[in-house]
């Protein structure tokens, strides 16, 4: 996202973006997608990937969202914004969600399964096929030029926040401690109780190159994060994923079997 001339001009040769890239400190690679499409003749499209930790982030949202948000009148805009993102995806080089080195990495720093604080907490959860979906529903539209008659999905408030089923996080980890232990990542299927002062500390010891990331993934861990989903369900989506409870077992020994 840092060559930004490159980006511009292949913006400007396309009739839609879909940027999967974080969009989380690429300010200038998102400005160099909507100045390229800006100078095209028809109105454009650009779906951008986002993710549903903005509600529990600053009600003015971030400033690579605004962004887009400020180029709708120029540009069809969608934001899809997911909850927990988990199974395993039909990618040769990412079969398992980012989310699951968050999963095994914070485990294994500590030691257990964990909650922050009673882990009474309400997590969103998303298949990775139903999240596709979205991308195949919004993609169709802009190239039939539905986008272009149907301003309810494009634009300014075009928000796909999207979860097919929520969990309590402690019961949540409850069903991941066991996996965890089958997979040699933990010694024990004990869910520990701890703080947010504990976790980030016991993640950032980690001498790898989870420990950055160890401060967000705790506070990810420990909130709650849950959406409604109705634009999507206007757009037609339904979710039909198997339950995220389901998935765990292949899902961790992917990821373990990888990064051996």
């Amino acid at each position: 996202m840092d060559d930004v001339s490159i980006i511009e001009k292949a913006a400007s040769e396309a009739d839609l973006v879909i940027n999967t890239a974080p969009d989380i400190g690429n300010e200038d690679g998102i400005a160099a997608i909507i100045a390229g499409l800006k100078k095209r003749e028809e109105k454009p499209s650009y779906i951008q990937l986002s993710g549903a930790a903005v509600v529990w982030d600053k009600p003015t949202g971030m400033k690579e969202e605004r962004l887009l948000i400020g180029a709708s009148s120029s540009i069809h805009v969608a934001l899809i914004a997911p909850t927990f993102v988990y199974g395993m995806s039909p990618s040769i080089y990412h079969p398992t969600p980012m989310a699951t080195s968050w999963l095994v990495n914070s485990a294994r720093s500590i030691g257990s399964a964990f909650t922050i604080g009673e882990g009474s907490n309400i997590q969103g959860f998303i298949h990775i096929d139903d999240l596709s979906r979205i991308y195949t529903l919004l993609i169709n539209q802009a190239l039939d030029g539905t986008s272009s008659v149907n301003p309810v999905f494009w634009g300014p408030d075009a928000y796909y926040f999207i979860a097919g089923e929520e969990h309590n996080y402690e019961e949540f980890m409850k069903s991941l401690a066991p996996v965890l232990k089958e997979h040699g990542i933990v010694k024990t299927e004990q869910v520990r109780r701890m703080t947010v002062e504990e976790a980030v500390a016991a993640c950032s010891s980690a001498n790898d190159a989870f420990s950055h990331l160890a401060k967000y993934t705790v506070v990810l861990f420990g909130v709650n994060m849950r959406v409604g989903c109705s634009r999507a369900r206007l757009l037609g989506w339904q979710p039909q994923g198997a339950p995220v409870t389901a998935t765990l077992n292949e899902m961790i020994g992917e990821y373990v079997s990888n990064t051996k």
